[in-house]
């Protein structure tokens, strides 16, 4: 039988620290901080946590958009599946005109990320991830007049040893407007030592309604033990005056235990 030790959390993820992670399982897997979703799924009974701060300055009245921070939580259910639960606080400011400032959370999204396909030569690893979000968890003026959803499917090539191209394809939906915006991205990254790895990016958006928005970042994620990563990236946008930062922590540990029955 399986409980699940939720108060224990905090006190396994520094745990997991200085313990090795078990033989079976690979070094954690993000879907930050770059664009490009991971087709990965969290180890079946393991929690992942993938949270960050950015930081985004936009058009010449200086507009600064900001999410304090962005937390995405994963479950694993199965090998092939896991839940997926994302929460954000934006801010929002503007210099010229005023210092108005707000911070406000935006509606959360409930969603799962299903392996399809596991990587065979030149056939990739392809996962689809899906979530819905909730108008009622946001508050105003960020909550919008229906539920909203997206989908991407992500893919995955093995290059070498040290090199891995990841992409995506898909669509969101805003709640607020009768249009879909097609999301792609292309990743291509690169594992500089055993513990550091660095990526470069294109991705961009594109619907009927609003001019595409085409950016290109770039970054570094380091591993502190197989089950916690620090990240850092920045980028620009090609179409705009527009650029970001972003930085974050993400890290996993194990929820559901197996009981081991007393002896006797």
């Amino acid at each position: 039988m399986y409980v699940v030790n939720l108060r224990s959390l905090m006190v396994c993820a520094m745990a997991r620290l200085l313990l090795p992670a078990s033989a079976q399982m690979s070094a954690i897997e993000t879907d930050r901080p770059d664009q490009t979703e991971s087709p990965a799924i969290v180890p079946a009974g393991w929690y992942q946590f993938e949270g960050g701060c950015a930081h985004e300055r936009a058009g010449a009245d200086e507009a600064v958009e900001g999410t304090l921070p962005t937390v995405l939580s994963k479950v694993g259910l199965t090998r092939w599946a896991e839940l997926r639960v994302i929460t954000e606080r934006a801010r929002t400011s503007v210099s010229e005109g005023g210092q108005a400032t707000a911070h406000r959370f935006v509606p959360v999204e409930v969603g799962a990320k299903f392996r399809l396909m596991e990587e065979r030569g030149l056939v990739p690893c392809v996962s689809l991830i899906g979530h819905v979000g909730l108008p009622f968890t946001a508050e105003e003026p960020c909550r919008p007049a229906t539920a909203f959803g997206n989908f991407r499917f992500t893919l995955q090539h093995t290059l070498s040893e040290h090199f891995s191209l990841g992409y995506n394809l898909g669509a969101e939906w805003d709640g607020d407007r009768p249009v879909a915006t097609g999301i792609y991205t292309v990743t291509l990254g690169a594992e500089a030592t055993e513990t550091l790895g660095l990526f470069v990016e294109a991705y961009g958006y594109i619907n009927d309604m609003d001019a595409a928005d085409h950016r290109i970042d770039g970054g570094a994620v380091f591993h502190i033990g197989p089950d916690v990563l620090l990240d850092a990236s920045s980028g620009f946008s090609l179409g705009e005056q527009r650029w970001f930062v972003s930085a974050g922590l993400s890290f996993r540990v194990p929820v559901f235990v197996r009981r081991v029955p007393a002896a006797g």
